[in-house]
């Protein structure tokens, strides 16, 4: 054959993980009781006291200016990952090693600037998803991110994503 059937592609794994972004520890706590598999707390490091959630959902806190000292403390207080904006974050931040790393990307994607953030061992890079007919070029320019980035890719939806979105992003 010339590669075309169906055997030509071997059958890929595909993973999916579904993360809630949340004001408080009550929305939290509903999340991970709905089956999310992680949640980003917005706000201080205050909220994360006394949350544990269940079926084993991760806690991420939203740190956009974070310091050492607050990604310390989150990490004290039961946060799992902290998210940071690059452009606003000290660079103390990055110190603590014991905690996972979710940078908030930008519209600023050129190639150098990508392959700039490998480098700082990221778990996740966050990107910003239309919601929609997903066109090819929007795929493989996730893709790019994810590949010159080096990090999980995660994508944050703009609106509720249907069927057809959600299999685009997975895809």
């Amino acid at each position: 054959g010339f590669g075309f059937s169906a055997l030509a592609h071997p059958t890929k794994v595909r993973y999916m993980l579904v993360v809630a972004e949340v004001e408080n520890a009550a929305a939290a706590t509903d999340a991970a009781d709905a089956g999310v598999d992680a949640v980003i707390l917005r706000g201080g490091t205050a909220a994360l006291d006394g949350l544990s959630l269940a079926n084993g959902a991760l806690i991420g806190i939203w740190l956009e200016d974070a310091t050492g000292a607050e990604v310390d403390a989150a990490k004290q207080a039961g946060a799992d990952f902290f998210l940071f904006d690059d452009s606003r974050a000290h660079a103390s931040a990055l110190t603590p090693t014991d905690i996972g790393r979710v940078l908030l990307l930008g519209p600023d994607q050129e190639t150098e600037r990508l392959r700039s953030v490998a480098p700082i061992d990221l778990d996740a890079v966050v990107v910003t998803g239309e919601v929609g007919a997903t066109t090819v070029r929007d795929q493989l320019a996730l893709r790019r991110v994810a590949s010159l980035t080096g990090a999980h890719l995660l994508v944050a939806a703009n609106a509720v994503p249907d069927v057809g979105t959600l299999e685009a992003w997975r895809d």
